[in-house]
């Protein structure tokens, strides 16, 4: 079980941190919701790009978009998984901390706004495993509450103020695992 005290990492129904702000996604029928109104957009976009530039064009431009969001998601989340400084346990023993290990094995990345807007605000990993439910795009305002509270507790929070540095740490890992080991063999 965790040893972090309830209230300050559980979400509630009415959603979680400063006055209850932050709304987390309750059931199906919202999911749906938001399903709807993505086809409500895309699907009328669809028709009038097909319509004026033909309908392989269209499935062209759409596909792109699409494309070029999965990369910078992939991206983000292949990063946000492999820096150097994560920790990785091979199993969960009974007396581990879920929070602590969810928490050390990823990290969030600061960007601007564009970049959250693209990667679905995704580059908050740590907070996207303490909160599963709650949007995305509000994940970077409960970082700062997430990292208070793993210095209070001692937890390794892995935060880094951009992309870039999240890549080179990821080459540094690699780079350290690719090294032929001196040690002899029996």
């Amino acid at each position: 079980g965790s040893t972090h005290a309830l209230s300050d990492l559980s979400p509630t129904e009415d959603g979680v941190g400063i006055n209850k702000k932050y709304y987390v996604r309750e059931n199906w029928l919202q999911a749906a919701w938001s399903l709807l109104i993505a086809n409500i957009f895309f699907a009328p976009l669809f028709f009038a790009v097909g319509n004026k530039f033909g309908y392989g064009w269209s499935f062209f431009a759409q596909s792109f978009a699409f494309g070029m969001q999965s990369a910078i998601v992939i991206n983000t989340l292949l990063t946000q998984h492999l820096s150097e400084d994560i920790v990785l346990k091979p199993t969960m023993e009974e007396d581990d901390d879920w929070y602590k290990m969810q928490i050390e094995a990823s990290t969030s990345v600061k960007t601007n706004h564009l970049k959250r807007i693209l990667s679905y605000g995704i580059n908050y990993q740590i907070e996207h495993h303490m909160f599963p439910c709650m949007c995305p795009q509000l994940l970077h305002e409960v970082a700062p509450i997430v990292q208070e509270v793993c210095e209070k507790h001692g937890v390794q929070y892995n935060g880094f103020p951009s992309l870039n540095a999240v890549q080179r740490s990821v080459y540094q890992r690699f780079k350290n695992l690719s090294v032929k080991s001196t040690a002899k063999s029996e």
